[in-house]
């Protein structure tokens, strides 16, 4: 009980100072236009889908909580996480799922489909040059 009351306290305020952040980077991209311009549809699709999932993220952790106070992620999510990645998911865990965990859930893995295709892959090239590379300055 005391692990999951920290979870939601600490994790919310962690989620909206990201919220926050998402917010700020998000509108940042769409109102400078140095920036707009040098952004492409997917970064600004991107900017707007990491912003919805943490939005999610925040409203199934808060709002949800506090109208599902009997529901209990550890008995049903995290159970069906560790199943899909064993390849052997049980779909009956997430009948009784709020709706706004499972939007949380679609929504992470619609960015998952979408990352080769955008500038998120960048996120896995290692740039061991910059180790021994001259200042440019």
């Amino acid at each position: 009980h005391l692990y999951n009351i920290g979870a939601v306290y600490i994790g919310s305020i962690f989620g909206i100072i990201t919220l926050i952040g998402m917010f700020l980077l998000t509108a940042r991209r769409v109102t400078t236009k140095s920036i707009r311009r040098l952004s492409s549809a997917s970064d600004i699709f991107v900017n707007f889908l990491l912003l919805l999932i943490v939005f999610m993220g925040c409203y199934a952790t808060l709002v949800t909580n506090i109208q599902h106070p009997d529901f209990n992620y550890r008995t049903s999510l995290s159970i069906w996480f560790r199943q899909l990645f064993m390849l052997k998911p049980d779909a009956s865990l997430m009948s009784g799922v709020p709706i706004a965990f499972k939007m949380h859930i679609l929504l992470g893995f619609t960015i998952m489909a979408c990352w080769p295709f955008t500038r998120l892959v960048h996120v896995w090239s290692v740039p061991l040059t910059y180790i021994n590379r001259r200042y440019i300055i």
